[in-house]
């Protein structure tokens, strides 16, 4: 069964979790395992075809935010030193504004942190989420025989009926997603990061994988390169996405 979700970009990089999440009317395009192996295969970082490290000089692009507009910080030049917030529109109250080797610092240590901590293994066979829609089949096999046997009215069961059903689309929902665990980066710890050196066009893969963005400036503050101005979304490695 097919898997659907909403999610604005705005609410993903504000709150780092999806907004709804369920099972789709309409079968699955790709099984699990197919689409794992064919997004390891899509973000393997050795298959690319742009070797020219001159065309990649900010390892953050794209991943940096406005926490005032959520406008994308971009940097000023080849050459320039800092991200801005460059909103021509108008509409942000507080254009912020940051070091870029600061911040690059700052992500590289915190990727590190999180690559060392990732345990990335298949789900248990004793999933709490499989125990629990078994209880609710359970439940609801019990429930239609009170019916049947005439214990209970049938608004009484329709109304049961319906609640349980939808808890047991809950469940199969968070069955579903626990069993999707992102074990496809391609490198391990810290070790693994430090290993790609000045390999922005790899380092980039590992981002994609780990963060939905870079939130800047979310203390009020426009200017100063300080921990307290900045926020990493991390994405939730069960995240169906």
């Amino acid at each position: 069964m097919g898997m659907r979700g909403y999610q604005t970009r705005s609410t993903r990089r504000s709150t780092g979790t999806i907004a709804v999440m369920g099972q789709a009317v309409w079968p699955a395009i790709l099984d699990v395992d197919t689409w794992e192996q064919i997004r390891a295969i899509l973000t393997d970082a050795s298959r690319r075809t742009n070797t020219n490290a001159q065309k990649l000089r900010r390892m953050l692009a794209g991943f940096v935010y406005c926490a005032s507009c959520g406008h994308k910080l971009t940097g000023n030049g080849t050459n320039g030193t800092r991200l801005y917030c460059q909103r021509r529109d108008g509409r942000c109250p507080a254009k912020v504004r940051i070091g870029e080797a600061f911040l690059v610092g700052l992500v590289s240590r915190a990727v590190r942190g999180r690559l060392d901590e990732l345990v990335l293994q298949p789900v248990a066979m004793d999933d709490p989420a499989a125990a629990e829609l078994a209880t609710l089949e359970a439940r609801k096999s019990a429930l239609a025989d009170r019916w049947a046997s005439g214990k209970m009215d049938d608004d009484a069961y329709d109304d049961a009926h319906k609640a349980i059903v939808r808890q047991i689309r809950a469940a199969e929902a968070r069955m579903h997603t626990s069993a999707r665990r992102r074990a496809t980066l391609p490198v391990e710890g810290a070790v693994g990061w430090d290993g790609l050196g000045e390999d922005i066009a790899a380092k980039r893969v590992i981002l994609t994988q780990l963060i939905d963005g870079v939130i800047v400036g979310g203390n009020g503050t426009v200017e100063g390169d300080d921990v307290q101005r900045v926020r990493i979304v991390w994405r939730d490695l069960n995240d169906p996405r």
